[in-house]
């Protein structure tokens, strides 16, 4: 019997990803049972147990600190009591952590949070959330001694993974994530031959930018990117996908509804929202100073969907050699990055070609579930 525990998935990103796995495992016909720890949330409560999975749901831990104390909880008390009342074999948490101990148990963890790695990342966060994350790589800490095998979803993570904990390289393996099942429809019947046909006399040009609010996702750099196009010659618009009641989101807002800027939020979409704006934007602009992976980027790829994004090692691993890279600190650059590309339409065309090309390359949500199947095997520890 395998126990997963996406308990912490919260985020889009994070969620969209786990319920693809959950949806390919029902799909499964084999002899594996299954337990998923899961939040209460909409989304989840949705699954009801079947022959051979059963779902457990638990509590949204609320705020920084509540969250915390949840994955305490999760990992000393839930993990160990259904490992007690079931024959468990095998453990996947895709939550960064797992310190539930036992040798006849496999373990695997998932890694997505950057400041556990990524130190410059650390430095740059507020005091209390500085505390929190020391919490968070202490907990790490213990899960990395513990565990058989630390999943990263990119080469780049691999290579931040070992220069923190060189000692333990032989537990890493990368698994990329794939491309949601539920863009496909969309992805085939429109989005490819939408990007070839250019501007269409487009008189003005929509950004998007897909992500949730937070500090290292950098949404301030809008700000300067929009003020440096209403000085120019293009008409554009950039489009934010954030949740106003997140901490630091409303400042964002404020600013931008003071100086009359061209950026509209969106609020958060469902996929299904999401697919008709990756359709109908023009650009991908994605100025995160730090990713695990970034589904987004991907996704925006497989719409072939320009993205302009900042020459960081994150990006370098999904967008390839010849993606369209600006100097992260200089707006200027991505500016001129962008003007180019509106000065230049088959220039614009080409690039659309190779993003959806490059899309082509991420494994669909079969595939990726099918090298997490893999790892189950006892051999493999």
């Amino acid at each position: 019997m395998i126990l997963i525990n996406f308990s912490n998935q919260l985020s889009a990103g994070p969620k969209n990803i786990s319920l693809n796995f959950i949806k390919e495992i029902l799909k499964e016909d084999s002899v594996n049972k299954y337990i998923f720890i899961l939040p209460s949330i909409d989304e989840f409560l949705a699954f009801k147990d079947t022959k051979n999975v059963t779902f457990r749901f638990v509590e949204v831990g609320n705020g920084l600190f509540g969250k915390i104390i949840k994955t305490f909880r999760i990992n000393w008390l839930v993990i160990p009591e259904i490992c007690k009342n079931n024959k468990i074999n095998t453990i996947l948490a895709f939550g960064n952590f797992l310190t539930y101990s036992l040798p006849s148990i496999k373990k695997i963890v998932l890694l997505h949070h950057p400041p556990i790695v990524d130190d410059n990342l650390y430095k740059s966060l507020p005091i209390i959330s500085r505390f929190a994350e020391l919490i968070k790589r202490f907990i790490f800490w213990l899960t990395i001694k513990n565990v058989d095998i630390v999943v990263v979803q990119s080469s780049f993570m691999h290579d931040e993974l070992f220069k923190k904990y060189p000692d333990y390289k032989n537990k890493f393996k990368i698994i990329s994530n794939p491309i949601s099942s539920h863009f496909k429809k969309d992805i085939l019947t429109l989005a490819n031959n939408n990007k070839m046909s250019g501007f269409q006399g487009k008189s003005i040009f929509t950004l998007l930018y897909v992500s949730r609010f937070y500090p290292h996702k950098n949404h301030e750099f809008l700000i300067e990117l929009a003020k440096k196009f209403a000085t120019s010659e293009f008409n554009i618009e950039i489009l934010v996908t954030i949740n106003p009641f997140l901490d630091g989101a409303d400042k964002f807002l404020d600013a931008v509804k003071l100086q009359k800027l061209p950026i509209y939020n969106l609020s958060e979409l469902n996929q299904s929202e999401l697919s008709q704006n990756y359709m109908k934007s023009d650009f991908m602009i994605f100025p995160s100073n730090a990713e695990t992976f970034g589904n987004p980027i991907i996704e925006s790829l497989s719409f072939s969907l320009p993205i302009i994004i900042p020459n960081k090692g994150y990006a370098r691993t999904l967008v390839g050699e010849n993606g369209a890279y600006y100097d992260a600190k200089d707006v200027n650059s991505c500016f001129h990055l962008i003007s180019d590309f509106l000065l230049n339409e088959e220039k614009y065309v080409e690039y659309a070609d190779y993003c959806y090309t490059r899309s082509m390359t991420f494994p669909d949500p079969t595939t990726w579930v099918n090298q997490y199947l893999d790892l189950f095997n006892k051999d493999e520890i």
